[in-house]
């Protein structure tokens, strides 16, 4: 995963040939994307995944320029274990907002104290 509120990086292990679970569709740049989860997702992997996620590495490769059917061709047709990444945008969290916020109180107070010391000179 990267800096929190960037963009987000999931790594899951295909160990055998059991079908993924994973639903995918065409994503606006081409690549395949998380649409959903069959009933026969594992829940390790439906837990990580979120729907609109796109897959970026097949086996430590970058899928850019592979069409949508062939990198869903080489997931299935690859030997395991194989490692997928697919990156998406993280969420903001409660750590997030928290950060954001004492930044916010932070910034205001040193503002305040600016103000305060401005005044300070100009009453001298």
């Amino acid at each position: 995963d990267l800096a929190p509120g960037g963009p987000r990086r999931v790594e899951i292990t295909l160990r055998d040939d059991a079908p993924l679970g994973v639903l995918f569709e065409k994503h606006a740049s081409g690549k395949p994307a998380v649409l959903g989860f069959a009933a026969s997702c594992p829940a390790a992997v439906a837990d990580r995944l979120r729907p609109g996620m796109v897959l970026h590495k097949i086996a430590g490769v970058r899928c850019g320029s592979i069409e949508y059917a062939r990198a869903l061709e080489l997931v299935r047709a690859l030997d395991k274990p194989l490692v997928l990444e697919f990156k998406g945008e993280r969420p903001p969290d409660d750590d997030d907002r928290d950060r954001k916020s004492r930044r916010r109180d932070r910034d205001r107070k040193r503002d305040r104290s600016r103000d305060r010391k401005r005044r300070r000179r100009d009453d001298d």
